[in-house]
């Protein structure tokens, strides 16, 4: 079966942070959803990258931390299917090539 060949009560354009809270908020409150993304990453403008000296930089607005609400945390293991990658979070700000790192608690 195609995900075409499915009745959706909801289309959901957009993949990004936005789309994945409407495909909760519908899970939850019963209704089927589908996401329709053009590229082959969920997570839009929120995309992390990787420097030359091993440092992931994380692009968008939000970062989700698994853990930090009840939310968050529901939505990682029910939405995303407790499929994706744990690691400890290094935050920091980037002057001229020097990274400085802070943690914020």
């Amino acid at each position: 079966m195609t995900i075409m060949s499915k009745n959706f009560d909801v289309i959901i354009i957009g993949g990004g942070l936005t789309g994945l809270t409407a495909a909760y908020t519908c899970q939850q409150f019963g209704f089927s959803s589908v996401i329709l993304e053009k590229s082959d990453n969920l997570g839009g403008g929120n995309q992390s990258f990787e420097d030359n000296q091993g440092n992931i930089f994380d692009n968008g607005y939000h970062a989700l931390d698994f853990g930090r609400s009840v939310l968050t945390t529901r939505f990682f293991e029910k939405i995303l299917e407790n499929n994706f990658h744990k690691f400890l979070l290094k935050r920091g700000i980037v002057i001229k090539d020097y990274l400085l790192e802070y943690n914020s608690e």
